[in-house]
C-alpha cells in the first residue's frame, strides 16, 4: 500500500471514529439510549460555566520546577514577578556544597519557600567563574540575592539547614529592596 494511501486511510479512519465519540455504548442486554438522549447527557463546557477548582492534588515540587540555570533569564522573570533572585554558588568538588544539595536545596519546604518568594538560579563555579567574578564569591556555598533592579540584596557565605535556608529566603523577600543601602554578609 503506497504511503499516500495509508495516509488517506488513516485520516478517515480517524475522522469516522471521531464521529463515535461520546455516543452511549451498549451492554450486554442493555437497551442503548437515543442520539438525543444521549447528548443531552453529555453536555459541552462552555466558557460562561464557572470552573470548579481541581480536586486531586497538585503534584509535588521538583528542583526541576524551581532552580534554574539561566541567570539572564532569571532575572528578566524576577523583574516580571517582583521578586529578588537567589543565585546559589555551588562545586562538584566541595563537600558541604553537595551535603546541601541532598539535605537542603531540594526538600520540598525549601522548594516551596524559594517557589513563592523568588528567582532560583543553581551557579555552577567551575562551568561559570564569569558570575564567580562578578559577585566576588571567594567560598562555597554562597548565595546570592540580587534585587530585580540588579542591586545585592544579601550574600550568605557557607553551609545552612533546611530551616535555616527558609527562614533566609524569607527575610530576604520580606525586606524591600530599596530598603538595603549595602549589602549585608552573613556567615563569615
Amino acid at each position: 500500500m503506497s504511503t499516500a494511501r495509508l495516509l488517506k486511510v488513516t485520516v478517515l479512519t480517524s475522522a469516522s471514529l471521531a464521529g463515535f465519540a461520546g455516543w452511549p455504548t451498549q451492554a450486554a442486554g442493555q437497551q442503548t439510549a437515543s442520539v438525543p438522549a444521549a447528548r443531552a447527557a453529555v453536555k459541552p463546557k462552555t466558557s460562561a460555566q464557572p470552573s470548579r477548582p481541581s480536586t486531586q492534588p497538585s503534584r509535588p515540587l521538583t528542583a526541576k520546577d524551581v532552580w534554574k540555570e539561566d541567570y539572564a533569564q532569571a532575572r528578566q522573570q524576577a523583574r516580571a514577578l517582583n521578586r529578588p533572585v537567589l543565585l546559589h554558588f555551588h562545586a562538584t568538588w566541595c563537600g558541604p556544597c553537595q551535603q546541601m544539595e541532598q539535605s537542603v536545596l531540594n526538600t520540598n519546604e525549601v522548594l516551596k519557600e524559594i517557589n513563592a518568594r523568588c528567582v532560583a538560579v543553581k551557579v555552577d563555579s567551575d562551568r561559570q567563574p564569569n558570575l564567580v567574578q562578578q559577585f566576588g564569591v571567594g567560598a562555597f556555598p554562597c548565595d546570592v540575592f540580587v534585587g530585580h533592579t540588579g542591586q545585592i540584596l544579601m550574600v550568605n557565605q557557607g553551609a545552612l539547614s533546611a530551616d535555616e535556608y527558609r527562614a533566609m529566603i524569607a527575610n530576604v523577600a520580606r525586606t524591600p529592596a530599596t530598603a538595603s543601602a549595602g549589602v549585608k554578609i552573613a556567615g563569615n
